[in-house]
């Protein structure tokens, strides 16, 4: 099976509106009191949230349920507002893997937590819901397509490795 460029952004766009619904799902119930004041926009906060962390090169399910979780503590676009510099430099950063840029954004949103001490968001609080992110991934739903093979001869390597990503969760999973 040989897929085009728009092909494989029409394959990678499902699986993370696919990823948003399940995720959406379990972070309700990490977080309810803002899924409860979002109400019918939840799914689309919680999309809007994967789209933002797939931009920074985030594609583990794991890894972009904890950058959701992030937006439910700081707010939509984060990273972009004032006072939140530490964020940027860390997305910013292109020698840090995906992976450990949410691992720091956490680790840091830990810290400025236990800083804010009067904030109705504790630092345990940030714990709970990078575990519960974790946890939940054993739920949600993965099986998207059926790929057997896929040609990745003809693009570039980021765009590969993203590939190999998507192509092994889905056959980790069927």
């Amino acid at each position: 099976l040989r897929l085009s460029h728009e092909q494989i952004e029409v394959v990678e766009r499902l699986l993370l509106r696919r990823h948003a619904a399940g995720v959406a799902a379990v972070l309700q119930q990490t977080w309810p009191a803002v899924s409860e004041r979002l109400k019918d926009r939840w799914p689309a906060f919680v999309e809007a949230a994967l789209q933002h962390a797939h931009r920074h090169g985030v594609a583990e399910v794991t890894d972009l349920a904890r950058f959701a979780s992030l937006w439910c503590i700081w707010g939509a676009g984060f990273d972009d507002k004032p006072g939140f510099e530490w964020a940027r430099e860390i997305l910013a950063d292109e020698r840090r893997p995906a992976p450990l840029k949410v691992h720091q954004l956490m680790h840091r949103t830990r810290e400025e937590l236990a800083r804010q001490r009067g904030s109705a968001i504790s630092a345990a609080s940030a714990r709970a819901a990078s575990a519960a992110s974790a946890v939940a991934v054993g739920r949600l739903p993965f099986r998207v397509f059926e790929l057997t093979r896929l040609s990745l001869t003809s693009m570039n390597a980021a765009r590969r490795k993203n590939m190999r990503s998507i192509s092994g969760m889905i056959s980790r999973r069927s």
